[in-house]
């Protein structure tokens, strides 16, 4: 593309001068960038979009930066969709840049939030006295902030040595030595990205 540029310049008769000059107008490429619209949470795959258009020459080089030192090559024309996982929360500049045949460059930035996995966990017991004639029941329930995120696994710990891992949230054991002694249990539920909560109840074995 070029650009006309006249400059005139008139005496102090009716005479005047000028002059036209034809000027090369360099025009780069155009860089669109799309971030998910939800909240992100650390091991889950975020996708993203980036389109690429051509300005004045052909796109060389395209690319798009995470904001935590990951970056993907992306299409040099038209739409690509790509995938990243953050390992750990917090905020991020998402850049994506084109680089065309005659030296022009265009960017695009966003920000994207990662957020922190939080796990609540409650434990229930049954039968409400706990004797060594029968084993006990326990119950765990986990909820996830933001929701979405799923528990794995369960780690039981029984308080009399005993520990087990279970991938539904319910088990039971059955304790040997009674007679009121006091034994605290816990429960820790995992997601499937690695975070995790606790939840402890005391019980008295007779």
């Amino acid at each position: 593309a070029k650009a006309r540029v006249t400059a005139s310049v008139v005496g102090g008769t009716s005479a005047s001068l000028s002059a036209t000059l034809d000027i090369p107008v360099r025009v780069g490429p155009t860089v669109i960038i799309s971030v998910p619209a939800a909240s992100l949470v650390p091991g889950v795959p975020a996708t993203f979009n980036v389109a690429v258009t051509a300005g004045g020459a052909a796109v060389r080089s395209a690319s798009i930066e995470f904001g935590d030192g990951g970056k993907q090559a992306v299409s040099t024309s038209g739409s690509s969709t790509v995938t990243h996982v953050y390992s750990s929360s917090g905020t991020y500049i998402v850049t994506a840049e084109a680089t065309d045949a005659a030296g022009e460059t265009a960017a695009a930035t966003a920000s994207v939030s990662v957020q922190a996995v939080v796990v609540s966990v409650s434990m229930t017991v049954t039968p409400a006295l706990v004797t060594t004639a029968a084993p006990a029941e326990f119950s765990a329930t986990a909820t996830t902030t933001p929701a979405g995120t799923t528990v794995e696994r369960y780690e039981w710990n029984f308080g009399d040595g005993a520990v087990r891992t279970t991938s539904g949230n319910s088990t039971s054991h059955l304790y040997t030595t009674g007679g009121g002694r006091r034994y605290v249990v816990s429960v820790r539920a995992v997601t499937t990205t690695g975070a995790s909560g606790t939840a402890q109840r005391e019980i008295v074995v007779q």
